[in-house]
């Protein structure tokens, strides 16, 4: 099943680099030089975050898309995507 989530993607003065940020996921962030780097550094990100979360029995199916979705309360796990060279604290 290939699941589609929503992704926001912004210019980080902080970071020099787009974030794409997907709410669904709390805790799922990547970057990129480029729109196209973050989106599919994003996508990278998504299935870590999906398969991590399997691991741990924490998603459940939405019954109105078919998305899997957190079972917990939102910031109990955090899934990143970096890129070589970067560092975040």
């Amino acid at each position: 099943m290939v699941c589609k989530y929503e992704m926001i993607l912004r210019w980080s003065e902080e970071d020099a680099a787009y974030l794409a940020e997907v709410p669904a996921l709390p805790g799922c962030v990547a970057h990129g030089d480029t729109y196209a780097a973050a989106v599919k550094h994003a996508q990278e990100a998504i299935q870590l975050w999906i398969d991590t979360a399997l691991e741990c029995g924490d998603l459940s199916t939405d019954p109105r898309d078919g998305a899997l979705r957190p079972e917990y309360p939102l910031g109990r796990l955090r899934a990143r995507k970096s890129g070589p060279g970067r560092h975040h604290h």
